[in-house]
């Protein structure tokens, strides 16, 4: 585990709203958080993490299920692991879309909240009408700096938004 996968839990993050249904961020680390997106009017929370460290995903997922279930938010696990390029393909987005179109508010996370949240965001926002350099723009300010990171958004770029 990385240091970076703890300061989540005792630091603020930030929610950000997409539209007046759907909310975007990082996974919801602690009570206080999943408090915080219940008093946002969110009724549903999709989780985009793949299986891609069994062990700390899965404990964050235990916890994230228990936070949601105390405060009566539906908890949906639509993962995907952007591990080897493996970027899901657009049936997957359509059903993600069609998840997050279902009448509730909506909060969209992977772990961090920028990469795979970006691509869902991307996908919805895309499926909305809004300008594919307006996506772009959004996507490229969350961070993509390995080389990985930036395979991947090349990839994105090209095979769901050109």
């Amino acid at each position: 585990m990385k240091i970076a996968d703890i300061k989540p839990i005792f630091l603020p993050t930030k929610i950000q709203q997409v539209d007046d249904k759907l909310y975007r961020g990082n996974a919801i680390f602690s009570p206080i958080k999943a408090y915080r997106i219940k008093m946002k009017g969110v009724t549903q929370v999709i989780d985009l993490r793949g299986e891609d460290n069994i062990f700390v995903v899965n404990g964050f997922k235990f916890l994230e299920k228990l936070y949601c279930k105390w405060f009566n938010i539906d908890y949906v696990q639509m993962g995907f692991s952007l591990v080897n390029n493996e970027i899901p393909n657009i049936d997957y987005f359509k059903s993600l879309i069609m998840q997050i179109d279902n009448g509730k508010s909506t909060y969209l996370h992977c772990h961090y909240g920028r990469h795979r949240t970006g691509f869902a965001v991307a996908m919805y926002q895309k499926a909305k009408g809004v300008a594919k350099d307006i996506i772009f723009k959004q996507l490229k300010s969350y961070g993509w700096n390995t080389i990985n990171q930036k395979n991947n958004l090349n990839i994105f770029y090209k095979d769901f938004l050109s």
